[in-house]
């Protein structure tokens, strides 16, 4: 009956080579949503909020890949991959009083090594001041997603993705796209907050 505080989850590689990238930002995000999961899960904090591509969420130098096997300059106080996608998580919590996970029907399934399956598009709803729906698509597939029995009315959304492979150094990195409808077509790799304004 206790509730669950999560502190200093990120992902650890040493290596230098997947830290940074947009699988990364991507792992951030399942990571921070899954942990919703929980009624009980009422506090998280990603680690680190500044420092290097290695951990951070932004950048607190222009030398944010320093730790990573490929050097790329990066823009002092600029978004990481997992800062990027951890905004927009951020935004669909805004104000929210509950989140409930969305089991989406007719999405492709992807296994891991251990025979698991799993959807390759995963959402939350989160209720509260404003209705909203936070959607990664892990696939290197486009999906398109019908949300019109949740969202109606005066739906909007903002994407984001980039090649999965992709250090994220600065806003030319992801690719940014915004529309309207509940149709939403769920890019290869892309993260998706939808604002439903009742």
């Amino acid at each position: 009956g206790m509730e669950v505080w999560i502190t200093e989850y990120n992902l650890l590689e040493k290596e230098g080579v997947l830290a940074g990238t947009w699988a990364h930002g991507l792992y951030a995000l399942m990571q921070s949503m899954l942990f919703m999961e929980s009624n009980r899960t009422s506090r998280i904090c990603y680690h680190n909020l500044s420092t290097t591509a290695q951990f951070g969420a932004i950048f607190n130098n222009e030398r944010g890949f320093e730790k990573s096997v490929r050097q790329k300059p990066t823009d002092l106080f600029g978004y990481s991959a997992a800062g990027r996608t951890l905004q927009l998580f951020g935004q669909a919590m805004d104000g929210a009083a509950s989140s409930v996970p969305l089991k989406i029907q007719g999405v492709k399934m992807q296994k891991s090594f251990r025979g698991l399956e799993y959807p390759s598009v995963y959402g939350i709803l989160t209720t509260g001041k404003q209705r909203q729906i936070l959607i990664m698509n892990m696939s290197a597939r486009a999906e398109t997603i019908d949300l019109s029995a949740i969202a109606s009315g005066n739906v909007t959304w903002t994407q984001i993705t980039s090649g999965i492979k992709n250090q994220v150094a600065v806003d030319s990195d992801v690719r940014k796209t915004e529309g309207k409808g509940s149709l939403v077509k769920m890019e290869a790799y892309s993260v998706t907050l939808v604002r439903v304004a009742d």
